[in-house]
């Protein structure tokens, strides 16, 4: 793959005048010092706050330096912005899952023919093989990878795909990267640069003081949780506010109740409607909305620096997803507040999706061995399969069976290709058997064949691709280009669905070295997490400034007092004898155990019924999805809630 070579002759003042000229802003002294380095071929790394104007150092990466600077970036709402706003400034383009056949094929040809200054991409297009091979006839200038916490299993916001960026990287030459972050502790700094080549000479760390944002916790039990917040909001109920919420039925309680005492609130969560979600994000930027009720889905990306408060309901993940979170308030450098309504059961409930979903040695085994039995192989040297389908079959979680399998990549035991599908959709009118005649003697022959093992319904014939190889002994490729063929041709409707994850096996996985690498990764998942929600309850229970504290877990160990959060102002801390744990087992019905061992086909489940009493949904707490003690514990640990469980099923 070809890289382009840099220009390293571009002096500080050609790069402020390039930046005015092109773009009408003044460079900033953080953002200065990023383009200097990537401009000259330099790896950098950017750790600054939400609005501080990251996007600016690889946007003037794109203007100044010849060929494509390709922006990595899991933000799709995001990419759309600023693809938008740069029509008149650069040759912009993005790939992401939105776009038709017909757009996708119109960008991989600008990125080829050198036409993009600046091509914006999801993470999981960096298992695509048609783009890895556009790419590779492109002249790539440089890399960006926004959000890069995302690398780290230490990072508040870990995404799997983010691991094969070195395999890119040095597929591509190892072009010169810069990697920009709003918050990152010491730990998930030393992963981004280590895994991305960067030293230590190139880190810019700005630090995330925010002088005019006022901190603030309060203890706040569940019971009187939904009373706080319409009190809080209630208090300016004209000011812009946020609202985050753990779950999407608390997003649409909470606004429920503030519309109701006239407040102009909605809800945002990924459960939505996506024109829902755009319709509510717009309305609160322009003021029709006061107030916008959310789960973390809402506000990565997000232009409005005037809200004057984040209200967080429920306690969050992490310290430095919180930080990222409240960051949204007062960035127009007005007064602004920020507060964290604490019941420490909400870090229970948090820690119970990590104890409860974590794979055990003999998961991990058993997911790997349905992920290369001989039912998914395409040929000799590719599997496929879908984490859904291999995480039903093995209770092992989705996200950590793709994240096993990005190591195994990072491990050299297979290579992920090109995802594909599963399952198809004709219409039966009109007759799918009806276009042979238009795809020539072979094609028609294996058109046949293809229909013929489908499941005819009333109006739609559905074809699995497996079954077909599998009933008429035909091939994986050649069933798939025949239907991508129709699809193209626009021959008949098409609906696709059930995405497999395909691999090309380089070697078997070794039991004595990989498995307990793999272990030890999981091991270090869960660890990272505790860590966090630890992190969390030490926030809360701060003696000095809250928000030196949360600056010193990001590495400012040297921060001066704010000045204007509770603490500061002389509010008294929280004690941690007030942090009263809850008593669940004045609540534990033994009856109720083994009333609900009744519902399991193969008998008792402890370990399912103990993750529906804690509501943690996984294939093996399914079956008690609509008892009535579904989730009557999800505030007690989830260790202790099992070995009661086992007991009580004796």
């Amino acid at each position: 793959m070809a890289t382009t070579p840099t220009t390293p002759g571009a002096t500080d003042e050609e790069i402020v005048a390039a930046v005015r000229s092109r773009f009408g802003l003044d460079v900033r002294d953080a953002q200065l010092a990023l383009i200097r380095r990537i401009v000259a071929g330099q790896n950098a790394l950017g750790v600054m706050p939400t609005g501080s104007g990251k996007s600016l150092a690889f946007q003037a990466a794109g203007a100044l330096m010849d060929g494509t600077v390709l922006v990595v970036s899991p933000l799709l709402s995001l990419m759309r912005d600023q693809v938008e706003k740069l029509r008149s400034t650069l040759r912009a383009a993005r790939l992401d899952s939105s776009l038709e056949r017909a757009e996708s094929d119109d960008v991989l040809r600008r990125l080829g023919a050198g036409e993009l200054d600046l091509l914006y991409v999801a993470p999981e297009r960096l298992a695509n093989e048609r783009f890895l091979a556009a790419l590779g006839r492109a002249r790539v200038a440089a890399v960006a990878v926004d959000e890069a916490h995302c690398i780290s299993a230490w990072g508040h916001d870990f995404r799997p795909d983010y691991l094969r960026l070195p395999i890119l990287l040095e597929a591509l030459g190892n072009p010169p990267v810069l990697a920009l972050t709003a918050t990152a502790p010491p730990a998930v700094e030393r992963d981004i640069a280590a895994d991305l080549h960067i030293p230590p000479l190139g880190v810019v760390n700005t630090g995330a003081r925010r002088p005019n944002l006022a901190l603030r916790a309060e203890l706040c039990l569940d019971a009187a949780r939904d009373d706080r917040v319409l009190a809080l909001v209630s208090d300016a109920p004209d000011a812009p506010t946020i609202v985050y919420a753990l779950r999407q039925a608390d997003t649409e309680r909470l606004a429920e109740q503030l519309a109701a005492a006239g407040i102009r609130a909605a809800a945002y969560h990924a459960g939505l409607d996506s024109a829902v979600r755009e319709q509510v994000q717009d309305r609160f930027l322009a003021n029709d909305l006061a107030c916008i009720v959310a789960t973390v889905a809402f506000g990565m990306g997000v232009d409005k620096p005037d809200v004057r408060r984040v209200i967080h309901a429920h306690a969050p993940r992490s310290l430095e997803g919180y930080v990222q979170e409240v960051g949204r308030a007062g960035r127009d450098g007005a007064p602004a507040t920020g507060t964290l309504l604490y019941d420490d059961a909400d870090l229970v409930a948090l820690g119970n999706f990590v104890d409860a979903k974590a794979p055990d040695g003999d998961q991990v085994r058993a997911a790997l061995n349905l992920a290369f039995a001989p039912a998914n192989r395409e040929t000799s040297d590719v599997i496929a399969f879908s984490p859904y389908a291999v995480g039903d079959a093995t209770d092992v979680d989705p996200l950590a069976v793709r994240t096993l399998f990005a190591r195994l990549e990072l491990r050299g035991v297979v290579r992920a290709l090109t995802p594909a599908f599963d399952e198809y959709q004709l219409p039966l009118s009109p007759d799918p058997a009806s276009i042979a005649g238009q795809l020539g003697q072979e094609d028609a022959r294996l058109w046949a064949a293809v229909l013929a093992a489908g499941k005819r319904g009333r109006t739609w014939l559905t074809v699995s691709v497996s079954a077909a190889v599998q009933a008429a002994g035909l091939r994986y490729g050649d069933v798939r280009r025949v239907l991508r063929r129709v699809e193209d041709e626009e021959l008949l409707q098409v609906r696709a669905s059930g995405a497999l994850h395909r691999y090309q096996v380089l070697r078997r996985p070794d039991r004595e070295t990989d498995l307990p690498a793999l272990l030890r990764s999981v091991e270090e998942g869960v660890e990272g997490e505790h860590h966090r929600l630890d992190a969390v309850r030490g926030y809360v229970l701060a003696r000095g400034c809250r928000q030196a504290r949360a600056l010193a877990y990001l590495g400012e160990t040297d921060a001066a007092p704010c000045g204007i959060c509770d603490l500061c102002v002389g509010e008294p801390p929280i004690d941690q004898s007030e942090l009263r744990p809850q008593d669940w087992r004045a609540t534990f019905n033994p009856s109720t155990v083994r009333d609900m061992a009744q519902l399991s086909k193969d008998g008792p489940d402890p370990v399912g019924i103990a993750r529906a009493l804690c509501q943690v949904l996984t294939p093996r707490s399914r079956p008690y999805r609509r008892h009535p003690a579904w989730g009557r514990l999800e505030r007690a640990p989830y260790p202790e809630v099992l070995a009661a469980v086992r007991d009580a099923l004796g």
